[in-house]
């Protein structure tokens, strides 16, 4: 493992572990602007798992990045509520609009035997 000079093993650890917050907050986002919710819940996952596994951030930067992915967290969490919310409505919509075909069609077809 290489270590800039003047940086002490916990120091670099912390810019590494900053560095994977940032990087898993931009794929989230990424994953959500795609609408790539396979990918997006894949991640959420990964970012659990890392999270119970890293315990503590080493210092400020860490913590930082920990506190911006979970701002990043909550703002996804809303979008991905919002398109669950939003495919529910076209559900009903071509659930009542298959009924209302369905009430027709026996509409017309008892008019052709009377």
């Amino acid at each position: 493992m290489s270590v800039k000079a003047g940086k002490t093993l916990p120091e670099a650890g912390a810019q590494a572990r900053a560095h994977q917050w940032q990087k898993l907050a931009k794929a989230m986002t990424d994953a959500a602007q795609g609408k790539d919710w396979p990918r997006l819940a894949q991640l959420d996952l990964a970012m659990r798992k890392a999270l119970e596994q890293s315990g503590r951030p080493l210092d400020d930067s860490e913590r930082q990045a920990r506190q911006q992915l979970e701002r990043v967290h909550n703002r996804l969490r809303k979008v991905v509520e919002a398109e669950r919310v939003k495919l529910e409505r076209k559900l009903v919509e071509m659930r009542e609009t298959k009924e209302g075909l369905s009430a027709y069609e026996l509409t017309v077809a008892s008019g052709e035997r009377g």
